[in-house]
């Protein structure tokens, strides 16, 4: 996997064309390189109200959930199309 120290963000912090790129050409380093970036977000969007076996409500990370978006953002990359216009 591509460390983010390699990576050349610009002032945004997006990820590089060339990591988008070879992404979407199904390049297994690089999906997995845009999955790790998104991670954070994709965890606080899995998150959910649960119960401990006492009956105490928490906030807690539903991982189902979670690997399910990961699943859908890997999809997605492949499926997407570049256009240079």
């Amino acid at each position: 996997m591509i460390s983010e120290a390699e990576w050349d963000f610009n002032e945004e912090g997006l990820l590089p064309y060339e990591i988008i790129e070879a992404a979407n050409k199904g390049n297994a380093e690089a999906i997995l390189t845009v999955v790790q970036h998104y991670e954070s977000y994709i965890t606080e969007q899995a998150k959910r109200k649960m119960k401990d076996s006492f009956g105490n409500i928490y906030i807690g990370v539903d991982y189902e959930i979670r690997d399910e978006l990961r699943l859908k953002l890997m999809k997605a990359i492949v499926a997407f199309k570049i256009s240079l216009n």
